[in-house]
């Protein structure tokens, strides 16, 4: 039997050409796969916070107290160049006995660009001499821009929905007899999040509906 030939040099270096090259591709298919993974993972993540943020805010805006003068509150602020929102919501039952029921919260944007709710015990039964902190929530974060709108109907009309009057603003002063019948949170957020628009209805400013 004949020796076989062994590769040559050129052979060789082109072998390991052939395999470098197709290593690199494979690489280079797993790294962008890889990045496509964490970007979706990532979107999937923030679209997740969105919801909960929007879930979180629904739940409060709909449990709006409307009642006695200098005991509930609805009424806007500016902290930092930013608007805010002080008010009161009944929170259910809660372990500490404070913050079960009615509570104070103001929902605002802090200097770290996250949408934070803040709550505290209802002044009418927060004892003076009795030690509590405030409870902070952090509903969303990445945003340079909340804009608080707010339905109000005029005065003389009882039923403004169906007759479709009244107007958006964007300020609510603390001595206004009614809350408004929407809220609308406008949220901007960084690149490239797009804007968010949250819109609820306060049903505590709806009167009773009577069928004749």
């Amino acid at each position: 039997m004949k020796n076989k030939r062994p590769f040559s040099l050129v052979e060789l270096l082109i072998a390991m050409s052939l395999v470098t090259m197709v290593l690199g591709i494979l690489f280079g298919l797993f790294w962008y796969k890889a990045r496509i993974v964490h970007h979706l993972t990532a979107l999937k993540q923030d679209a997740e916070l969105v919801r909960l943020a929007h879930a979180r805010c629904q739940t409060i805006f709909s449990n709006i107290v409307h009642g006695k003068k200098n005991q509930h509150f609805f009424f806007t602020a500016s902290d930092h160049g930013h608007p805010s929102l002080i008010f009161t919501f009944k929170n259910g039952v809660d372990h500490e006995q404070l913050f079960s029921d009615d509570v104070l919260a103001k929902l605002f944007l802090d200097q770290d660009n996250q949408l934070v709710l803040v709550i505290w015990p209802n002044p009418e039964k927060a004892n003076a001499t009795e030690k509590y902190s405030m409870r902070k929530e952090i509903l969303l974060d990445h945003v340079t821009e909340c804009t608080m709108e707010f339905w109000k109907a005029p005065e003389n009309n009882t039923n403004p929905v169906q007759n479709n009057s009244g107007e958006w603003i964007t300020s609510w002063k603390k001595d206004d007899r009614k809350n408004p019948l929407m809220i609308k949170l406008r949220i901007e957020r960084e690149d490239p999040r797009e804007a968010l628009v949250f819109s609820f209805v306060n049903p505590a400013t709806f009167e009773e509906i009577i069928y004749r």
